[in-house]
């Protein structure tokens, strides 16, 4: 093992070749680096980003000589200053073991977390230890990485292949999404989380936005479904587009499963439907907070019971002539600033008045302007899906009258449906 102080490729040959002559000492330097360059001039030895294997068959050799050079500021090695490498295993064998020996080097190296602990490694031992160390003694940790890092090449793969219009990867599945997002760095990927603030500053400038999406609780079908509407919303996905998606389960640790949608196919009710995805006036936060407390109800229930509520949400001036109050507003007299559900310290009374019977009006901005509505759209007027119980039908004939959107959370099954334009487009 080596440090190198070579900044190109044939300087670090040198090196390496050196190290080589001294372990083996009937090895003519020449003879070697000579071979080395020949078999370089065939194709690069270049394995993955930041490691190169350059090799050589020696006849003459008895026993094969492995010798590691690491580089601190990178060799130029194919292209130029953007294709550094950092890790150099040089190889040299008789004819018989040649091949084996780096067919096991190359699937010992294509572990991203081993060659980054090789790099952070001090000390020659420290590296020794762990290029030596047998796969059984490798963490469960080690292994996620390598897993997650050859699913999300895997859905890269199928990312160009099929022409996809977006690359979604679910962040808080894995403990570093550094490393996943140096795989895609030249896709145009979005970042799905529960928690956008914590991703801003890891995944660096000129990257887009991470994405909001409040899926606790669902099902991975439940979490594509959503993830494929806050797209829609957005004009990201249309009618139409294909979304690959990378996900597991969130804390995992690793990245285990990749799918392919259609968007129309899982949102078929939102793209049959002549209304945009979200009313014009209902902001994007805010549609995404009314979600995230629905879902919550639907897990948490209230006082170990589940409840039943349906929040409708947009279009609030077509909505408020369908409403009148089962119950005395208990948001009435509030000021604005303190009735508004992208407010935190609002999300405990909305559970806890969701024990009333009746539905929340919810302003396109998220004002909360009431609890405990009953809703009193002519049911004849329109045509319901059948098999709809009273707050289904409700939250259907209140959507076709209206450019609302509604939310409702069944009390018996904990499902939340979403209406839009008279129609239930889904169910999470």
């Amino acid at each position: 093992i080596v440090f190198l102080k070579s900044d190109t490729k044939e300087e670090a040959f040198k090196e390496l070749v050196d190290l080589l002559c001294t372990i083996q000492p009937a090895l003519a330097s020449r003879a070697v680096l000579d071979e080395i360059r020949r078999r370089e001039e065939l194709a690069t030895t270049k394995l993955v980003p930041g490691i190169a294997i350059p090799h050589a068959k020696l006849p003459e050799l008895t026993e094969p000589v492995i010798v590691l050079g690491r580089s601190e500021r990178g060799i130029r090695y194919d292209l130029g200053e953007d294709d550094r490498v950092y890790l150099l295993v040089m190889i040299v064998s008789d004819e018989e073991r040649y091949l084996p020996i780096l067919s096991g080097l190359a699937g010992r190296l294509n572990d991203e977390r081993l060659y980054r602990r090789i790099l952070d490694a001090r000390t020659a031992k420290e590296i020794h230890e762990l290029f030596v160390a047998p796969r059984s003694e490798r963490r469960w940790s080690d292994l996620q990485l390598e897993i997650s890092l050859r699913i999300v090449r895997h859905a890269r793969e199928l990312y160009h292949e099929t022409e996809a219009d977006a690359l979604v990867i679910y962040a808080d599945a894995v403990n570093e999404i550094g490393p996943i997002m140096e795989v895609v760095r030249e896709e145009r990927v979005y970042l799905v989380t529960q928690d956008p603030e914590k991703y801003r500053a890891e995944i660096g400038e000129g990257r887009l936005e991470p994405i909001g999406v409040p899926y606790g609780g669902l099902s991975r079908a439940g979490q594509i479904e959503l993830t494929t509407l806050f797209l829609a919303a957005r004009g990201v996905m249309k009618k139409g587009s294909v979304m690959i998606s990378v996900y597991g389960r969130k804390g995992s640790g690793v990245l285990d499963t990749v799918m392919a949608a259609d968007c129309e196919t899982e949102l078929a009710g939102a793209f049959a439907m002549d209304a945009q995805v979200l009313p014009e006036d209902l902001k994007q936060e805010v549609f995404a907070r009314a979600v995230q407390v629905i879902t919550e109800l639907a897990v948490e229930g209230r006082e170990g019971k589940p409840v039943g509520t349906i929040f409708i949400v947009g279009d609030q001036k077509k909505v408020t002539p369908f409403c009148r109050q089962l119950v005395v507003n208990p948001f009435q007299g509030l000021p604005e600033t303190e009735r508004n559900i992208l407010d935190p310290s609002l999300e405990e009374t909305i559970k806890e008045f969701s024990k009333l019977d009746g539905a929340f009006v919810i302003r396109g901005d998220g004002l909360v302007v009431t609890a405990g509505a009953y809703l009193s759209t002519p049911l004849d007027r329109l045509d319901i899906q059948p098999g709809l119980g009273a707050r289904h039908a409700a939250a259907a004939a209140l959507t076709g009258a209206t450019d609302a959107l509604a939310l409702v959370l069944s009390e018996s099954t904990r499902k939340v449906s979403l209406f839009r334009a008279g129609k239930r487009v889904l169910v999470f």
